[in-house]
């Protein structure tokens, strides 16, 4: 079965400043958007993917790996 992560940077933001994380799903292209906002500031909103990141049993390194297999090949 697939992972799924979720995945926030600085960019993923709506036009109101709000930030947006997308759901990765391994081994898929792309993304998905969702509906989530985390407000306007970062670090908070890093510490709220962070946490969804633990509740998922993830590790920093597993996000990496989840992430990069949904990016086409160079």
């Amino acid at each position: 079965m697939a992972r799924i992560a979720l995945y926030l940077d600085p960019t993923m933001t709506t036009a109101d400043g709000q930030f947006v994380p997308a759901i990765v799903t391994e081994g898929e292209p792309g993304y998905h958007t969702t509906t989530y906002r985390y407000g306007t500031d970062y670090d908070r909103a890093k510490a709220a993917v962070a946490e969804a990141k633990t509740q998922l049993g993830l590790t920093a390194a597993d996000v990496t790996e989840i992430v990069a297999s949904s990016m086409p090949p160079l």
